[in-house]
């Protein structure tokens, strides 16, 4: 039978009680266990502090820890760093230059790193000899005073410290008319190499070239990916412990229902997934559909979700029918299992005089029965009954796979990486690095996590969904190289009722102004250290993969942007959201790449406008578009995910082809075409890790490193997005989950 119509109206009454219903619900935390780090996760059991012994170890260190730091803190306080410079007469110095380590990289310098030279006496007080930053060739000079050695009984060692930058605090400076934040360099200390005083006998000591194992670029790999060999030991960046303790807090109750449904399923005990979802929190469709049977599964429901839910998709005009919108998912051409539904699927919609999105007919492509043919191909209406209920749950199914390989963990994750790298490499004394590096911390340490439990053989998406590790890998090259910042704008709004359009326009009109005043405010530093900007986006094009358009769209565009060319794509190709196919591609050591140069200027001469207004320009959408991504682009994929996907039957990430001869289109409750046990608990614990929780909010600004001119204007626009259904105090300021 047809779906029952709803009313929109009644619709979104539902949904809005249930939302509100749901806000902050979660079981109490069971304060006995812990989660050790975010990299410790596991959906088959993450590394808890369970067993009594450990617990009391763990205690035992945490107590040592404490103590520790508390000792350290006394002596800093009882010998403090005094940062003026100790001299009296220049009369020696210490040179060298620093270049990256990596052996493809070893003669690239590292550029405006600052260092600094202190002396201990041997009654513990500090001595600062001198400090200075590397120029624009890696070089440095420590000038300083011999004799300040010599005379202040100065330990046998000198210490030779090299500090970095990744963060930065804003300080207000009030004007006539409105308060400009100026950013503060914030530099910490990366490594420390020790000096033999008895060595500085001359007038100058040559260090010679230090390698620095810094932010490096993996070479195992061509998706531009930093190199992270032990999380916890060696990464460039660390979690604070503050987010940590959020984790821990909010994720240890599901982990532990997790654990039983696994522990049940292990020793062979009954289980359903019935009982299964019951003992997880609601979603949103579970709430909705206690409240109206049968909502969440209404063609009304199922074209608002496509467009404004978690899957958020850009549709094109039909190439066969300009009154029709079309939505097209492509798998066949990535390798994939046998036993799993993995249709290409063609979704035809119409919006309707109100500006809703109304499903026409679902085309899927492939095998749909155990015994189907890769070439079977069928379309459904909404008078096909239950085939079409059927069908919209395969599209479901497949929308959310391709937000979580497509949107969520490449366009955001990903995609936010390859900046970080290029940004954190190059950037220390530019006042940019002050408005991205708030939103860049931490997504390699998440990636790295995600690599190992996502998407790498044995990972959750390799197990759970039909794509295998070669399909991924190849899924995740081919979308990455569909992404690029230049021309880049945001999704184009095709009614008053596309709420994701509209809200992502606001979002982006936000970040156009907020930059625009920022560089405003620091256009002079951000020109004379143009020099970082044209090695950051060096860094960028050369380590960013092919271009990649797939077959049909080549076909239909005349164009294949991975041999650099440029074409007019046809009429009814959306634009927005999308790489500009306009644009030729840069040529890299014979190899066209995805993006493209912010500047190809190493020096910007503010005496000529024309060129810094142009380069500038640049520069501003290319800090828009990642702040974006990073930001709204990766709340909305992730935050929504447990509305979407947090119902089994609902969606899930696979769905198989079931041992029925109808295969897919049987009924909801055939639990062959379902996850299977470990699978359906596995899927809410992912859901709910990804959505529930939270940590690093902008308008919370827990690390105190985001301009308060960005909170302010977020502000100020507050009611606008909640009339679109979006909380600006749960836009995520960074991609760290």
């Amino acid at each position: 039978m047809p779906s029952q119509p709803f009313d929109f109206d009644e619709m979104f009454r539902i949904q809005a009680e249930c939302e509100e219903k749901l806000k902050g619900t979660h079981p109490t935390r069971t304060t006995r266990h812990r989660i050790k780090s975010i990299n410790h996760l596991n959906d088959h059991g993450s590394k808890l502090i369970s067993n009594p012994l450990a617990i009391i170890a763990e205690s035992l260190l945490r107590t040592y820890e404490k103590a520790r730091d508390s000792v350290q803190s006394v002596i800093a306080k009882l010998f403090p760093r005094h940062e003026q410079v100790i001299r009296n007469d220049i009369n020696s110095s210490i040179i060298g230059r620093l270049t990256f380590a990596e052996l493809k990289d070893y003669h690239v310098p590292i550029h405006h790193m600052h260092i600094e030279l202190w002396a201990k006496t041997r009654w513990w007080q500090w001595i600062k000899l001198s400090q200075t930053d590397t120029n624009i060739n890696g070089h440095f000079e420590l000038s300083f005073d011999m004799s300040v050695i010599h005379r202040n009984r100065i330990a046998k060692t000198i210490r030779f410290e090299i500090y970095h930058t990744d963060t930065h605090h804003f300080n207000e400076h009030p004007t006539e008319n409105k308060a400009i934040y100026r950013a503060e360099r914030l530099n910490r200390l990366f490594k420390t190499i020790k000096i033999n005083k008895g060595d500085l006998t001359g007038m100058s000591y040559n260090m010679g070239t230090i390698p620095l194992y810094y932010w490096e670029y993996r070479r195992d790999t061509k998706l531009p990916r930093v190199v992270i060999k032990d999380h916890d030991l060696d990464a460039p960046q660390k979690y604070p412990k503050e987010r940590m303790d959020a984790i821990t807090t909010q994720f240890i109750p599901i982990e532990l229902i997790t654990r039983k449904h696994l522990s049940k399923i292990k020793k062979g005990k009954p289980l359903t997934i019935e009982e299964i979802q019951s003992d997880y929190p609601e979603n949103l469709t579970v709430a909705m559909e206690k409240v109206k049977p049968g909502i969440t599964r209404s063609d009304q429901w199922f074209g608002d979700r496509m467009i404004n839910g978690m899957y958020a998709s850009t549709l094109d005009k039909d190439p066969e029918n300009p009154d029709l919108y079309w939505l097209y998912y492509h798998w066949s051409s990535y390798d994939h299992r046998p036993d799993y539904a993995f249709n290409d699927i063609s979704m035809k919609f119409s919006i309707n005089d109100e500006g809703y999105f109304i499903p026409q007919s679902i085309t899927l492509k492939g095998p749909t029965s155990p015994d189907g043919s890769p070439n079977s191909k069928i379309t459904l209406t909404p008078q096909d009954g239950q085939k079409w209920e059927a069908a919209k749950r395969v599209a479901r199914v497949s929308g959310g796979i391709l937000t979580e390989m497509d949107k969520h963990f490449t366009e955001t994750h990903l995609n936010t990486e390859q900046y970080a790298i290029a940004a954190y490499r190059n950037i220390r004394r530019n006042p940019v690095g002050a408005i991205l590096f708030p939103h860049l911390r931490n997504v390699v340490l998440i990636n790295h996590t995600a690599d190992k439990i996502l998407v790498k053989k044995g990972g959750y998406i390799n197990r759970a969904t039909a794509l295998t590790k070669t399909g991924i890998k190849k899924r995740v090259s081919d979308v990455l190289g569909t992404l690029d910042w230049k021309n880049w704008s945001p999704m184009k709004p095709l009614s008053d009722k596309h709420r994701y359009a509209l809200a992502a326009n606001l979002y982006y009109e936000v970040l156009e102004s907020y930059i625009h005043e920022f560089f405003e405010a620091h256009e002079e530093d951000i020109i004379a250290e143009w020099h970082e900007i044209y090695s950051f986006s060096n860094d960028l094009v050369e380590h960013s993969v092919e271009p990649f358009l797939c077959g049909h769209l080549q076909k239909a565009h005349k164009v294949n942007p991975g041999q650099g060319e440029a074409a007019q794509p046809e009429d009814w190709y959306t634009k927005e959201n999308r790489m500009d196919l306009n644009l030729k591609r840069p040529l890299v050591s014979d190899e066209f790449k995805a993006l493209s140069h912010i500047t190809t200027t190493n020096v910007l001469n503010k005496n000529h406008q024309e060129e810094c207004d142009r380069e500038l320009t640049a520069l501003k959408k290319a800090c828009a578009y990642v702040i974006f991504n990073a930001t709204f682009g990766h709340y909305w994929a992730n935050s929504k995910q447990y509305d979407d996907i947090g119902e089994i039957r609902y969606s899930s990430l696979g769905i198989r082809l079931g041992t029925d001869p109808i295969g897919v289109f049987g009924p909801e409750q055939d639990d062959s075409i379902s996850p299977d046990l470990t699978i359906s608990t596995q899927m809410m614990w992912w859901s709910n890790m990804l959505s529930k929780t939270g940590y690093g909010y902008i308008m919370k600004n827990e690390q105190g490193d985001i301009n308060p001119l960005l909170i302010h204007k977020l502000k100020e626009k507050e009611a606008a997005f909640a009339e679109l259904g979006v909380d600006i105090y749960t836009i995520q300021s960074e991609t760290n989950i």
